[in-house]
């Protein structure tokens, strides 16, 4: 949308509006819509301003949802600060998970175009990712000594577990073992290490692109560099 000037004419200034939308419909995930919103502003003919930000999102894998062949339950020994043996007994739950959903993103950019002469442009552009609700296996390097960082990993650890979840998980198609052991044994807590959305990454950096255009005798030669710095790329996986 043309908000002053005129589309693609060579005169100056002008200011341009895009929108945009993307509707998606999924039976597993429900319904999603990601639009987008972008602004150009191009006081001169050498010269513009832009700026754009929209949100996305990545259904996750069928086997991440569907695919129970590798779940299983197991009654283990792990490291617990809390126990005076310095260990306990506990249901550690493994495998693919049917309630994860989608990850999602929100994307933004600000960007500057010159054409110091005919022939040469250069685009530099600024942008920021915000990934959320990744979908990522919990728990520590050290899946044993989850209860040793319990406060960091406190959403997939249930403390004292009730004896309604501990028979459901003793009695359930995934555990593997004797489940009259598993009832009766002294289970302090439960570690469901299933898949979920768990992780977030935030990365921020700069793209430079610059193409030439150079007329000689034998023909037009287009010479283009480009070039990406990333100036921070954080990742958190609870």
């Amino acid at each position: 949308v043309p908000l002053l000037g005129v589309r693609d004419a060579p005169i100056a200034p002008r200011l341009e509006l895009s929108l945009a939308t993307r509707a998606e419909h999924f039976s597993d995930f429900g319904s999603t819509a990601n639009p987008k919103i972008g602004i150009r502003w191009a006081p001169s003919r050498s010269f513009g301003l832009r700026a754009s930000w929209g949100t996305s999102f990545r259904a996750p894998k069928l086997v991440d949802v569907y695919d129970s062949s590798q779940n299983v339950a197991l009654l283990v020994r792990m490291q617990d600060p809390r126990s005076w043996s310095g260990s306990s007994t506990v249901i550690a739950f493994q495998g693919n998970n049917p309630q994860v959903k989608e990850e999602t993103a929100s994307t933004w950019s600000l960007g500057l175009n010159v054409v110091p002469r005919p022939g040469l442009d250069v685009s530099l552009s600024y942008y920021a990712v915000n990934y959320e609700d990744r979908i990522l296996v919990p728990g520590p390097a050290d899946p044993f000594a989850v209860l040793w960082h319990e406060e960091e990993w406190a959403h997939i650890v249930t403390r004292n577990p009730s004896w309604a979840l501990v028979e459901s998980i003793c009695e359930g198609p995934y555990f593997r073992g004797s489940a009259a052991q598993c009832r009766a044994a002294p289970v302090a807590a439960v570690v469901d290490y299933r898949v979920r959305n768990i992780a977030a990454t935030r990365v921020k950096g700069i793209d430079l692109s610059v193409n030439h255009r150079v007329d000689s005798n034998y023909g037009r030669i287009n010479l283009a560099l480009d070039g990406a710095y990333v100036l921070s790329f954080e990742q958190t996986a609870s």
